[in-house]
């Protein structure tokens, strides 16, 4: 059976399944980091590697949780995704350069040993579009 981008799923589906998940992950606009049981990246997508400042390829075989981190001590967003099967929170990403980007965090344990899908979905444009629309009723309410 051939899958898209010529990839060959084997006979037991998991090529068909690998190969689905590589177009989930090339065509979702919010970052994708696959990791193995070791907590190390094995696959990231462009959006993933945008938002960690990463050019391709330097993510891979890295322990994510030297990426994936927050300016607030002891905070391991990594080691919470392997404690629980699923959990979903907002953090400030430690960007490179020092900045900050706020991000919800989504992460998908599965497998056995376990493995981790983790979902980084930037809210930098929807929290400015917030503050412009508070901005604006202001505005509207003075000028009433």
């Amino acid at each position: 059976m051939r899958v898209k981008r010529g990839v060959r799923a084997r006979a037991d589906g998991t090529g068909a399944f690998e190969s689905v998940g590589r177009l989930l992950m090339a065509g979702t606009e919010h970052g994708v980091l696959l990791l193995d049981a070791r907590g190390r990246v094995s696959a990231a997508n462009t959006a993933a590697l945008r938002l960690l400042g990463l050019r391709s390829g330097a993510a891979l075989r890295r322990p994510a949780a030297a990426l994936v981190r927050t300016p607030t001590p002891g905070d391991d967003p990594v080691a919470d995704a392997f404690r629980a099967a699923r959990t979903e929170r907002e953090i400030l990403l430690s960007a490179p350069g020092g900045g900050e980007v706020p991000v919800l965090l989504q992460s998908f344990r599965f497998g056995g040993p376990a493995r981790v899908l983790l979902v980084l979905r930037d809210l930098t444009q929807p929290r400015r579009m917030q503050q412009e629309l508070h901005r604006n009723e202001r505005l509207a309410t003075l000028g009433q």
